[in-house]
């Protein structure tokens, strides 16, 4: 959701990508996707997670972990700089209700504008 997200929110003005340190599964969850068509009329349907371990992450500005669990996996396997990585600290929805993955992508849209915007 958050790649979706971030692409239409800022257009060109960066270059987004998504991974995950453990990523489940090999497509976005059903309610991540009625949520993203919902709320934001993007198609993520066919979104393939990744591992980070698979993107060269020094050459991204930021790098930004939604949970503290995932910034300090993050920390402790790469050098990034603090100024680098970014915590925004939202609850991953896995496993809960479309409510949740609505909230969950309220405070990414969120947090993307206030940020970034």
């Amino acid at each position: 959701m958050a790649e979706g997200i971030a692409k239409k929110v800022l257009g060109s003005k960066f270059h987004v990508e998504s991974a995950g340190i453990s990523p489940s599964f090999n497509c976005a969850a059903e309610e991540s996707i009625k949520v993203m068509q919902t709320l934001f009329e993007i198609n993520i349907s066919n979104h393939q997670p990744r591992k980070i371990n698979n993107l060269s992450i020094e050459r991204f500005d930021f790098v930004i972990a939604l949970d503290l669990f995932v910034y300090d996996a993050i920390k402790m396997e790469y050098e990034i700089s603090a100024e680098k990585l970014i915590l925004w600290e939202i609850d991953d929805p896995y496993l809960q209700d479309v409510e949740v993955y609505k909230k969950c992508a309220e405070k990414i849209y969120q947090h993307i504008s206030d940020y970034f915007v």
